[in-house]
């Protein structure tokens, strides 16, 4: 049964629930691309609270069906290794705290850079992780559509705003 969204657009979708489920509901959507940062360890300040944090609140089932989300795969040495043999670095500047509306919250520019690259103008971007709704408003921005999806209210209502703002600032038909 497919989900009803929380909030639509003509341009864009917001779903309440559980990413991988609604995932899996969603398969008619053909994305053009998924664009995420998923809540691997976050809030994580240190690699041994890194390493006490397995599954950091996921249900059981989900641990057993994807073993690969248990901690987090990749620690600090990891990062860094990956950072200096990348060869393309995207640079911009940080949300600063006193910005932010998600303890996680990326930069709408940085964001906006990874959607250019990885979906056509007119191309549908899902964020199965939504949070504050940047991945949608970067993909607004630069015209593309969005779905996204978010476990918690309150996030989802953050998203929503701020998607509606932008669909505003945009003056997108409805």
């Amino acid at each position: 049964m497919k989900p009803t969204p929380a909030w639509e657009h003509e341009r864009a979708q917001l779903y309440l629930g559980d990413a991988l489920m609604t995932l899996e509901a969603l398969d008619a959507f053909r994305f053009d691309a998924i664009v995420t940062d998923p809540p691997y360890c976050s809030g994580a300040v240190s690699e041994t609270s890194r390493v006490q944090a397995p599954g950091q609140g996921r249900r059981s089932e989900t641990l057993r069906r994807f073993p690969w989300f248990r901690g987090d795969n990749m620690g600090t040495a990891g990062l860094a290794w990956l950072l200096r043999a990348a060869a393309n670095v995207i640079t911009c500047r940080r949300v600063r705290r006193s910005e932010s509306e998600h303890q996680t919250q990326k930069p709408v520019e940085l964001m906006a850079q990874l959607v250019n690259v990885v979906a056509p103008v007119g191309g549908l971007v899902c964020d199965p992780f939504a949070g504050s709704g940047t991945t949608g408003v970067a993909a607004l921005s630069i015209g593309r559509r969005f779905v996204g999806i978010e476990s918690e209210l309150e996030h989802l209502q953050t998203a929503r705003d701020r998607l509606d703002a932008e669909i505003s600032q945009r003056r997108f038909a409805t």
